[in-house]
């Protein structure tokens, strides 16, 4: 809230009778109740001319009046002044006419009695509710309007690439929502102490007018300052209402022809840098104190503004400097030296007079200061003495004339360079002036000095801190020592004629071109993909604003003719105060060369999964989503297509959809497969199984799978994999199957037949021993027997290897634990030592006679076995499983017999076919044991084969 306050206007009445005596009546008790103004009229015609020439809040009509209808009155008015409440007397017993006026969209309506008092009550406190309620939707809706006003404003803010037109187009919004002459946006000017107009609006384009002010001194207004220093808002919809201690300001407001005003502040870090100005705007009711204030976010909004419009100008203006710096060097010397001659001069007048001397001493806006120069007693100078120094000086260094005055350089500031008192020396002895540009390390600063002489051994110094000037210097340096050292490809180019005016290191070394020769080139010398036209084409959205920036990839053309791919990026940037084009060049060829390879890689995998016939899938675990890549191969395979699936999604279908078309037998170890990945048991995935063709048939697949991905903590996250049609080879296989069947069945017979008839000969034969023994003896015949019977036994060992060979490679291999395996062999009288807990392998179910024979053989052929040591080793992506005894060992001329089939004392099988069973599922066997000491057997088992738990 601010003093000026403005109060609500009093409630207007038109009353319209043509029974005057009446019409008096309630036209007097009206004028007695506060706040309300009635008019009494007694006729239609009168009615018309009042409400043409003012408006009223509530009209009071008879329901009938003389010359026209009421009701076609109250048409009339409904036409004209439709926003305006009715309230209707009428006569008891005229219930036909008060309806028919009812129905012409009368608000109210009222019996007349002989109670005036009680019924001339009724329609105040009718006018009252129905002005509240009028007066508080125009409050709201007042509201909603600046509110939503605000908004649009504040969004026109957010990333606005022109200030002024974001406020002149702001300025326009307020003067529309208060019905104003005049917007203006003043800020505050510290050289005149005013506040000067930046930005405006006028009405109707009044902007000719001269009665609106365009600087406002600070002494004019005090009082209005003082308030919006404060952060108050001003709101004054008349002068007639300020209180006398802002008069005077607002008599200053009303020579410009301002009778109402809204002043909104503007405040950045809480000081007042200027404010927007709403001058003769309209009151109405909508317009309070209190839905007025909401406008100063308008306010906030600037300040935010300008706020960041000075922050991201720093930076251009450092630039700006730098830039007008090179440009300004001899002008700023010969103002140097100017300023010289001025202070040589002054020196001259200052020695005719003191006063003078003081005052421009004192007011000088450059520090100033005088010395004594100190010399040793060669003459030379060693220090100097402050004199006097000027507040401008003081400010700068923060050293005081009072602490240094009479004292030396070197006690006031020891650490000074030799340089400065060598250098003023000179000039002190000389009297040559001096101009330098220098870093104090005791300051810290940079400081650009003239010194000269007004007298012998004596000099005076003109200092000016360009510390800033310097640092903006520095900082572009080393920003342009990095642009022109990188590697990628760096132009500057005019957008007029196109040609180049700069190009760094990294582009002409790469194009091979000199920076004179891309003088007199343009972008299209350089890029043979384009034409003029389409490089105007390509620049005319930069051109006219409607883009920052443009990105594409095109071929750059070398001197030597050679070509390569590039990525440009190129804007619209400032070079002083002209624009240019910058464009960043990237040489892609690595990341072409790339793409290609990728692309042949995409090709051969295509290529190979088409000749193949194998369909790709993935599946990823956190999401259960299977992604199947659904290409002929799998039409092929499955009959589906992606249609078939309605719930698929971009990332594929999820795992319950898949895992339906399995068939119900084979889906536990499918799952189980599956598991052992997801869980990191196992990183590959290998199963054959049945799915559901479309047709409904089932089909066998062989679907293998890698873990490729995991998360931070190695748990797997994607499974990719093949899946091959198999149905093929799974019929041969139980063709296969039927077959051996057979033949084991055929075997089977043929060997029961065979040892029938063996053993029946044997039997013979023990007949013909006893035989010849009894008779005679005859030691030829006794040896054929014992052939005979040594051939029937090689035929029975013959029989029996016959039957375990046959079982060779019939079933499925399976993983065994080795230790389950050891345990089941264990011959009894040998000390076994087992270390292979946890080892599985991958074998044929005829394993287990693979360890029987290593145990028997120890015991057969050993030379007094007791311990038998069983280990493994994971080395060169293999398991190696040691079996070692103490029994002699073999002879090594025999070492690479002993897998034969039919060599030993015995059957001669064993370990051939120990050999033979290992062999099936890749594993390799080999005896390396040092004869004398034992036997080692050395089992070697493949990546893939083995797995540990």
């Amino acid at each position: 809230m601010t003093p000026y306050e403005y109060e609500y206007p009093e409630v207007r009445i038109l009353l319209i009778d043509d029974d005057l005596l009446f019409l008096n009546e309630i036209n007097e008790f009206l004028e007695n109740s506060e706040g309300i103004n009635a008019i009494a009229v007694s006729d239609a015609a009168e009615t018309a001319e009042l409400l043409s020439g003012k408006d009223y809040n509530v009209i009071i009509p008879d329901y009938r009046m003389t010359g026209t209808e009421n009701t076609e009155f109250i048409e009339y008015l409904r036409l004209n002044k439709e926003n305006i409440p009715f309230i209707l007397f009428k006569s008891k017993g005229d219930d036909a006419a008060g309806i028919e006026t009812i129905n012409s969209r009368a608000d109210y309506y009222i019996l007349i009695n002989h109670d005036a008092e009680a019924q001339f009550k009724v329609p105040e406190s009718i006018i009252r509710n129905i002005f509240s309620e009028l007066l508080a939707g125009k409050i709201l809706q007042r509201r909603l309007l600046l509110e939503k006003t605000i908004s649009d404003i504040s969004s026109r803010f957010v990333n606005f690439k022109s200030f002024n037109y974001a406020v002149d187009n702001s300025l326009y919004d307020l003067g529309v929502v208060t019905c104003a002459e005049s917007v203006n946006l003043l800020f505050f000017d510290n050289i005149n102490n005013s506040y000067t107009v930046t930005n405006s609006w006028f009405k109707d384009n009044a902007g000719g007018r001269k009665d609106i002010f365009v600087t406002i001194p600070e002494s004019k207004i005090p009082r209005l300052l003082t308030e919006l220093k404060a952060g108050k808002f001003i709101y004054l919809p008349s002068f007639d209402t300020v209180a006398e201690e802002g008069k005077n300001d607002c008599k200053y407001l009303s020579g410009f022809g301002i009778k109402s005003l809204i002043f909104l502040p503007i405040l950045i870090n809480d000081r007042l840098e200027g404010f927007i100005s709403i001058e003769n705007f309209k009151v109405s009711a909508g317009c309070t104190t209190g839905n007025i204030d909401i406008l100063t976010v308008v306010a906030d909004i600037f300040g935010d503004a300008v706020e960041r419009l000075r922050k991201d100008s720093s930076l251009i203006k450092s630039n700006k400097e730098l830039i007008a710096s090179n440009e300004t060097l001899s002008a700023a010397e010969e103002e140097l030296r100017q300023q010289l001659e001025i202070l040589m001069e002054a020196q001259k007048l200052l020695i005719d007079s003191e006063e003078k001397y003081c005052l421009l001493f004192r007011n000088l806006n450059f520090g100033f200061a005088l010395h004594e120069l100190i010399t040793d007693i060669e003459g030379k100078p060693s220090d100097y003495r402050f004199i006097e120094v000027n507040p401008a000086f003081e400010k700068m260094t923060g050293l005081k004339n009072h602490d240094i005055a009479g004292k030396r350089v070197l006690e006031v500031l020891p650490g000074t360079e030799d340089y400065w008192i060598e250098s003023y020396g000179k000039v002190a002895l000389t009297g040559e002036p001096l101009l330098i540009e220098k870093y104090s390390n005791e300051m810290c600063k940079y400081f650009s000095v003239s010194a000269y002489s007004p007298k012998p051994g004596y000099f005076a110094t003109i200092f000016h801190d360009v510390t800033d000037k310097k640092e903006a210097e520095i900082k572009a340096e080393q920003l342009g020592n990095i642009l022109e050292n990188s590697l990628n490809e760096i132009y500057i180019f005019d957008t007029g004629t196109l040609k180049f005016q700069h190009a760094n290191r990294g582009a002409r070394m790469n194009i091979g071109y000199s920076e004179e020769e891309l003088s007199n080139m343009t972008p299209l010398d350089l890029k043979p993909e384009f034409t003029a036209e389409l490089f105007e084409e390509l620049i005319a959205p930069l051109k006219s604003g409607k883009a920052e920036y443009v990105d594409f990839i095109t071929i750059h053309r070398r001197k030597d003719g050679s070509c390569y791919p590039v990525k440009v990026h190129l804007q619209i940037t400032k070079s002083g105060d002209k624009e240019v084009f910058a464009a960043i060049i990237i040489d892609i060829t690595d990341r072409v060369e790339s793409e290609r390879e990728l692309d042949r890689s995409r090709f051969i995998l295509n290529e190979a999964l088409s000749g193949s016939r194998a369909g790709l899938w993935e599946y990823n675990t956190q999401n259960d989503i299977i992604n199947v890549q659904f290409t002929d191969t799998w039409e092929e395979i499955l009959g589906y297509s992606v249609q078939d699936f309605p719930d698929i999604t971009k990332s594929g279908i999820n795992s319950e959809t898949w895992l339906n078309l399995v068939h119900p037998d084979d889906l536990s170890y499918v799952k189980e497969g599956l598991n052992e990945c997801i869980s990191g048991i196992s990183d590959y995935y290998d199963t054959e199984y049945r799915m559901k063709h479309k047709s409904g048939r089932w089909v066998w697949v062989h679907a293998r799978g890698r873990v490729k991905k995991t998360d931070g903590g190695g748990i797997p996250q994607v499974i990719y994999g093949t899946h091959v049609d198999i149905s093929g080879r799974k019929s041969a296989e139980e063709a296969l199957k039927v077959s051996n069947d057979k033949l084991k069945m055929l075997s089977e017979i043929s060997r029961h037949d065979i040892l029938n008839q063996v053993t029946a000969l044997k039997v013979y034969a023990m007949f013909s021993r006893e035989i010849v023994q009894d008779e005679c003896s005859n030691p030829k015949l006794d040896e054929f027997l014992s052939k005979i019977e040594n051939g029937l036994n090689i035929v029975l060992n013959q029989i029996d290897f016959s039957r375990n060979y046959q079982k060779l490679g019939i079933e499925n291999p399976k993983w065994y634990g080795v230790s389950k395996l050891i345990e089941n062999s264990i011959t009894d009288g040998l000390l076994i030592r087992e270390h292979c807990k946890g080892l599985f392998i991958y074998a044929d179910p005829m394993i287990e006679m693979v360890f029987n024979n290593l145990f028997e053989n120890t015991v057969r052929h050993g030379i007094n076995p007791n311990n038998v040591n069983i280990y493994f080793e994971d080395r060169d992506n293999c398991c190696k499983i040691i079996y070692e005894d103490d029994g002699g060992g073999i002879p090594d001329k025999k070492k690479g017999m002993i897998f034969n089939r039919g060599f030993g004392d015995n059957t001669g099988m064993g370990l051939f076919l120990a050999r033979e069973i290992l062999s099936i599922t890749g594993i390799k066997i080999e005896e390396n044991g040092v004869y004398g000491s034992g036997a080692r057997f050395e089992m070697t088992v493949p990546d893939g084969v083995w797995k540990r738990e």
